[in-house]
């Protein structure tokens, strides 16, 4: 943790995260320092609690499913370094390919948006700070979320949901993802030939999670800037 953030000071969004996060708010980034040393994994996973509320239940209009963007096929016809998904764009979640029909970011966006929850695909770290850590911090827009990232990422994202007040789960890819600084920042800039993957036992959390019936309505949703939310019933 501490060399991450040493060396995300000679990047544009470490200096972001001083002057936008850590600055302004001293004291909940201490708190968050210090609750860090405690953040414990198990298997792949690690539970980030705020205020003593820990992350079971994590449904509701304030709630996030966010997942990495190198879980997109390879050839994903919305193209990989971005917000976007041609399936939840389409009348129906028609699939555009025959990738689309089993692209682990379709199923998720489907289990998250008809039990209520927004989703999110996540690029940079950059867009996270301005998409979902200012917004709940300045604004209460999260208060927990579910997120499939590298374990790698895992303390210092912990870190930035702690400080912002979400409350949530972080859950590790098995394979294709980043494991040192260096491929972490290549991704963050949309530098990323693997596809990322999780295993069978992640699945089966999720499944549990999300409920198994992933039929849902396009009308039932809207994007708001690079989040897709639920709409009122």
């Amino acid at each position: 943790m501490l060399m991450f953030s040493l060396q995300s000071l000679f990047r544009a969004y470490g200096w972001k995260f001083i002057y936008r996060v850590a600055l302004p708010h001293p004291l909940k980034t201490l708190e968050a320092l210090w609750a860090l040393r405690r953040l414990e994994v198990a298997g792949d996973v690690m539970d980030v609690s705020v205020n003593g509320m820990s992350s079971p239940d994590i449904k509701g209009p304030h709630a996030l499913v966010g997942v990495g963007f190198c879980l997109k096929p390879i050839s994903c016809p919305s193209g990989r370094f971005n917000h976007d998904c041609g399936c939840l764009e389409s009348a129906g979640l028609a699939c555009v390919t025959a990738d689309c029909a089993e692209c682990e970011i379709r199923k998720q966006a489907e289990g998250a948006l008809k039990t209520g929850r927004s989703f999110y695909i996540m690029t940079s770290a950059q867009d996270i700070l301005y998409d979902v850590l200012l917004p709940s911090l300045e604004g209460g827009r999260f208060t927990s979320g579910i997120f499939l990232i590298c374990r790698y990422s895992f303390h210092p994202f912990a870190m930035g949901l702690m400080i912002a007040g979400i409350r949530g789960r972080l859950i590790a890819f098995s394979s294709g993802d980043c494991r040192d600084y260096r491929t972490w920042v290549q991704a963050d800039i949309g530098i990323k030939e693997e596809q990322t993957v999780f295993s069978e036992e992640v699945r089966r959390h999720l499944e549990i999670s999300h409920g198994t019936d992933a039929a849902i309505s396009s009308s039932r949703f809207e994007k708001s800037g690079h989040i897709w939310t639920p709409l009122p019933r």
